[in-house]
């Protein structure tokens, strides 16, 4: 990761600004782009902060300076506010225990009802799991008390059979359905605290007082507590639940916080009411410090080289390049075979804020007078691009959003764009996820009737977390799956081709994305063979890897090409596999060594 300082980071661009019309597209291109927006200098470029703002602006100056048109009469920008969760405001406990009172001022308070007070005595109510094997409140009254609750549940928070049932939103629903007069999630010095920041929305709901608590006095104070937590981490009872520690008043503040969001858009060419017209889009925001979707840890930067850096500078790159062609300054970009295309045709290039934030910023532009859905022959769009592996290959969505034209064109720009590999035809294959609902800024075009084409190329265990950096960027594939782009839009020039808009059968459920791959065991964390392989504890009913016969006690070795020595090794091999193809598997029983195939599994 390699910041520069902004004045420097400003010269470059608007150099690299004024040179677009004279340059082609390439991988050096796209990389300079994208490290420049992925660079310490935007801050992880949080949606509707000044960051995402002086990203936007940047890239109006890119337009600009190419000479591209304002997409939204005079502007290349679209300023929208929006609702971005919360503001902290004075929030506190009061605790009286063994006639001592203690005061905490540094509670969080937890936007899951509205604000206030409320004052009880204090319940002690373990894990507070409501699952349908485990209720922690059986034979428990919180009835007008305030409940203290421990982070997580049995196994931490990786436990899989309580991943809904840990959540604060999960546990609060709970205790507020008993209830209760307020709740203290109280955290430890083992697991990260919470932040109000983190929540996406705000409820002025009734119900529980809510707060957070990072206070080590608890344990401290509670001689059981410390035990208790690691006899409930290991999934044993606990001898202590609904256990009275005294009383305490505890006061939630907060409020609504604003943030002004910034869509940038240019078009090639100067737009007509009768032109055809194709979308290019990607998001231009992230995480900032990563206070709210952060899967790594907060308060550090999330540079989100690969999300979305990856797909700006891509769609950016596209632009410049394709100006630069059109107005008569270089060749034609690859991908292109056309010497020109007709004056009824246009490009739309679109880069949206407040993504991370539910699509807010595509959103707001499709709800504007700006959008043309009757002109709009497609949208294609690009988040995660940049983390091209052979054995992932390229997903697409919305195939089937429109006629069999649709997929016809997207099966022959893959084509053109060198994917397959005559050494090894299974690499870098082209995987087509169905319907035209997923997780990005394509969905919004979608819903209004426009058929879709969602670029993705998988996660990483990068993903939402401060490691996404510029060095772990593919950017030769960036510029492979800008040729098919530039394939894609050429065809439909050329052929003017007027897309029927068709609602898919089948809609993806998030699994399809492949944002966790897993193998589907339950491995022994503690096996002190670490050298040898990866233990197996157990294997899950429904995972594809039971049909090779594996068992608990098994040791793993190899999957695929790679050497299984710990768990990090698997988690390494995980981070670049897919659903889409089977593995070879290795796995020893005593002195018995097993080989086999297995399909992994997608997270629900």
């Amino acid at each position: 990761m390699r910041g520069w300082p902004g004045a420097v980071a400003l010269s470059v661009l608007l150099v690299l600004g004024a040179c677009a019309r004279d340059v082609g597209f390439s991988d050096d291109h796209l990389a300079d782009f994208a490290e420049r927006l992925s660079s310490d200098d935007f801050q992880g470029r949080e949606s509707g902060s000044r960051f995402s703002r002086r990203a936007a602006r940047l890239l109006e100056e890119h337009y600009r300076q190419a000479g591209l048109v304002p997409a939204f009469g005079n502007s290349y920008l679209q300023p929208f506010g929006f609702e971005a969760g919360v503001e902290a405001g004075a929030s506190s406990i009061a605790w009286t225990h063994d006639e001592r009172e203690i005061v905490f001022e540094n509670a969080v308070p937890m936007p899951l009802s509205r604000p206030g007070e409320a004052e009880g005595p204090l319940i002690y109510g373990g894990m507070c799991i409501d699952a349908p094997d485990r209720d922690d409140f059986a034979g428990l009254d919180v009835r007008n008390r305030i409940v203290l609750c421990l982070r997580y549940g049995p196994g931490g928070k990786e436990n899989e059979t309580y991943a809904r049932e840990i959540t604060f939103q999960h546990k609060f629903k709970a205790i507020s359905e008993r209830g209760a007069a307020g709740v203290v999630f109280l955290g430890t010095s083992d697991s990260p605290g919470a932040r109000a920041e983190a929540f996406s929305r705000v409820s002025f709901s009734p119900g529980p007082i809510a707060v957070f608590l990072d206070a080590p006095a608890f344990f401290d104070e509670i001689d059981f507590l410390e035990e208790d937590e690691q006899r409930l981490l290991r999934g044993e009872p606990s001898e202590h639940r609904g256990a009275l520690l005294g009383r305490l008043r505890v006061r939630s503040d907060f409020r609504t916080a604003f943030h002004l969001g910034t869509n940038v858009g240019a078009y090639l060419r100067p737009f007509r009411s009768d032109q055809r017209l194709i979308v290019l889009g990607a998001h231009l925001d992230h995480l900032g410090p990563g206070y709210f979707s952060s899967l790594g840890e907060a308060d550090q930067i999330h540079n989100g080289a690969d999300d979305n850096a990856s797909g700006t500078a891509l769609v950016l790159g596209m632009g410049l390049a394709l100006r630069s062609w059109d107005s008569g300054h270089s060749e034609a970009p690859p991908g292109v075979g056309s010497e020109h295309w007709p004056d009824d045709f246009n490009v739309l290039f679109l880069h949206f804020d407040g993504e991370e934030r539910g699509l807010l910023g595509s959103r707001r532009f499709v709800g504007s007078r700006y959008f043309a859905p009757q002109q709009t022959v497609a949208m294609l769009n690009y988040d995660m691009v940049g983390r091209l592996r052979p054995d992932k290959g390229l997903a697409l969505q919305g195939a089937d959003t429109a006629g069999s034209q649709w997929r016809e064109v997207i099966q022959i720009a893959y084509d053109r764009a060198g994917l397959k590999q005559a050494e090894d035809p299974d690499a870098f294959p082209l995987r087509l996820i169905p319907g035209g609902y997923g997780p990005s800024d394509h969905s919004s075009f979608y819903e209004k009737g426009v058929p879709v084409a969602f670029f993705f190329t998988g996660s990483h265990p990068q993903y939402h977390t401060p490691d996404d950096d510029f060095d772990l960027l593919n950017t030769d594939g960036m510029a492979r799956i800008g040729v098919m782009a530039f394939s894609m839009i050429d065809q439909l020039s050329a052929s003017g081709l007027r897309l029927s808009f068709v609602r898919a059968r089948e809609e993806p459920r998030r699994s399809a994305f492949e944002f966790r791959v897993r193998l589907g065991i339950l491995p022994a964390y503690d096996s002190t063979d670490a050298d040898e392989g990866l233990l197996v504890a157990g294997v899950r009913e429904d995972a594809p890897i039971r049909a090779t016969g594996i068992r608990a006690g098994d040791v793993i070795v190899r999957i695929g090409d790679k050497q299984i020595s710990n768990i990090y090794d698997l988690m390494d091999f995980l981070g670049d596999a897919t659903t889409a193809r089977p593995y070879r598997i290795v796995f020893k029983r005593g002195d018995q060594t097993i080989e086999s195939e297995t399909m992994l599994m997608a997270a629900p």
